[in-house]
């Protein structure tokens, strides 16, 4: 536990201890909205959030404090709705303007009027090589819970079997951990498997695996955790549809030029965009990191676009049993 500076170096230190005076406290819920927004940047979309809030503050000059102040009563609110049942998706998002806030006031002290404030906004570092690859060495460590996973019941037995599948898996030496996701990749594009049937597998696969803990079974229970974990890819084409503003226009655009290495569209490059969708979509299972989820709604739209070149009338139909689907009560 970090002492407190005794009287004594408070005296003789007397700059750095009011420095550490003046710090605010930062709260659970708070950090990791702050924590986030470090290691991955700000988007625009959060950025824009941001200024908003910026444009209606009216007392100045405006301390860190403030604004820790405001968020602390807006996070009680949010968590009493959670609690009656509420969507906590735009809550999520006034989180985020919270803390894009706060960091522009703790990189430079108070500021004295909105003007001053919003170029502190903007000048909060973007977000690094948006909806791009995401390099797995930096992305082991899973990405920190959300307010609501904070207060979500006790999670069954098969999501604690592929808790601790993955976890397991992310600590292999990298040759075997790539076997593994190889095999996930096949039983997905071959359709041995889906998302749903590997998880309905995967208690059986672990009563195996407790019996004769073979390197066939071992292989088998971590592959179908990885499969269990990662997203549909129709449920990706579905998110990625839905993404609007910025988001939606940046992935509109970026699938445009990630399209081209798979045209002329044949039967072997449908193959090779459902192999890398694939691969994108139990990435962003294994790491669960902002990078590979844009990287797994990227090459999910890519997967979508390149199917429908290779089959109008499929993707046609497709395109409509999505919106259908969305759209229905």
């Amino acid at each position: 536990m970090r002492q407190r500076p005794s009287p004594e170096h408070q005296r003789e230190h007397p700059a750095e201890h009011k420095q550490q005076e003046s710090r605010v406290r930062i709260p659970k819920i708070q950090y990791r909205f702050l924590k986030e927004i470090e290691e991955n940047g700000v988007a625009d979309g959060a950025r824009g959030d941001a200024l908003a809030m910026a444009d209606k503050i009216r007392r100045f000059p405006l301390e860190e404090k403030h604004v820790m102040g405001s968020w602390e009563r807006f996070t009680r609110k949010a968590i009493e709705e959670f609690k009656r049942g509420a969507n906590g998706t735009e809550n999520d998002r006034q989180h985020t303007a919270y803390a894009v806030l706060f960091s522009a006031l703790r990189a430079g002290g108070a500021v004295k009027s909105a003007d001053e404030l919003k170029a502190r906004v903007a000048d909060v570092a973007g977000a690094p090589a948006r909806l791009a690859v995401a390099d797995p060495s930096k992305a082991r460590e899973p990405v920190p819970p959300r307010q609501q996973e904070l207060l979500q019941p006790e999670r069954t037995l098969v999501e604690r079997q592929i808790d601790a599948a993955l976890t397991r898996l992310r600590d292999l030496a990298p040759q075997l951990r790539s076997t593994i996701e190889e095999s996930a990749r096949n039983l997905l594009t071959s359709g041995q498997l889906t998302p749903a049937s590997a998880r309905a597998e995967l208690p059986n696969a672990v009563r195996q695996l407790k019996a004769d803990a073979s390197e066939a079974n071992t292989s088998r229970a971590l592959s179908l955790s990885l499969i269990a974990r990662a997203q549909d890819h129709k449920e990706l084409v579905v998110e990625a549809r839905r993404l609007s503003g910025d988001d939606g226009r940046n992935l509109h655009s970026y699938a445009n030029v990630r399209v081209q290495p798979y045209t002329p569209v044949d039967a072997q490059s449908v193959d090779a965009v459902k192999r890398d969708a694939t691969t994108a979509a139990l990435r962003d299972a294994l790491y669960a990191s902002p990078h590979t989820h844009n990287e797994a709604l990227l090459m999910a739209s890519v997967r979508a676009q390149i199917e429908a070149h290779g089959d109008p009338k499929q993707g046609s139909i497709g395109h409509v049993a999505l919106q259908l689907a969305a759209e229905l009560p």
